[in-house]
């Protein structure tokens, strides 16, 4: 079962951006198509999905908590927080080396094409569970202690 919803769509002289939110069970993700008349691209902005990442331990991937948009030429900016593990006591060590949270420039050339920048370390306990709404908002908390 997947229950997709469209959003606002973002236009330009040359491009279009549909946003849509996609659903499954209790996960949503937050999408982006682009098509400029010759070339499409899919970008996932934001999920609040669990990735299989190790035995007993799922992390759910770096996803955009906010975002400002720029229509032409078309450029985004998305304040990302990085990977989380579905609760904060469990510890792998691979996630403490990722960035805890970044920014990401979004321009298209030919596809979406992202710039990172402003990297920040934290701790796994001081990564956040991230809510992603059908109306394409995003909402972070602090994760539970326990599961």
């Amino acid at each position: 079962y997947l229950d997709v919803q469209r959003l606002a769509a973002i236009h330009n002289a040359s491009l279009t951006v549909v946003p849509f939110t996609a659903k499954e069970g209790d996960a949503t993700g937050l999408f982006w198509l682009g098509y400029d008349g010759t070339h499409a691209s899919l970008l996932l902005v934001a999920t609040d999905a669990h990735e299989y990442w190790d035995c007993d331990v799922l992390v759910r991937p770096s996803s955009a908590v906010s975002q400002t948009i720029v229509t032409s030429p078309f450029a985004a900016k998305f304040r990302v927080e990085g990977a989380a593990p579905q609760w904060s006591d469990l510890v792998a060590t691979d996630i403490g080396e990722m960035p805890c949270s970044y920014d990401a420039r979004v321009t298209w050339k030919n596809g979406f094409v992202i710039e990172r920048s402003g990297e920040k370390k934290c701790t796994a306990n001081a990564r956040r569970n991230l809510t992603v709404h059908a109306d394409g908002r995003v909402t972070a908390t602090s994760l539970s202690p326990t599961p």
